[in-house]
C-alpha cells in the first residue's frame, strides 16, 4: 500500500487518471487516484504478473463509493 499526499498548490487531489502501465514487464490497466490513501490490486492481476503477496497482521475493510465493502488481508 502507498500513501499519497498532494503538495500544497499542486494538482487537485481528487484527480483520477486511467491508462496502461507496465508491471513486471506486462501491460496492465491502472487507475491512479491522487486522493486515495491506499492502493489496491485485483487478485487476478496479482496472479497474471506473478507476484507473491504476504498476509498482513491486520484485517483491512474498505468501503467503495457505491457502498460495497471489501476485505483486504494481503500486502505486496
Amino acid at each position: 500500500m502507498f500513501c499519497l499526499e498532494a503538495e500544497e498548490g499542486g494538482e487537485d487531489p481528487r484527480t483520477v487518471v486511467s491508462g496502461m502501465f507496465t508491471v513486471n514487464a506486462l501491460s496492465t490497466k491502472v487507475l491512479f487516484d491522487a486522493g486515495a490513501t491506499h492502493s489496491f490490486i485485483n487478485p487476478a492481476t496479482v496472479k497474471r504478473i506473478a507476484c507473491v503477496p504476504e498476509e498482513m497482521n491486520v484485517q483491512l475493510y474498505v468501503s467503495s463509493p457505491l457502498g460495497s465493502l471489501y476485505h483486504a488481508n494481503l500486502i505486496m
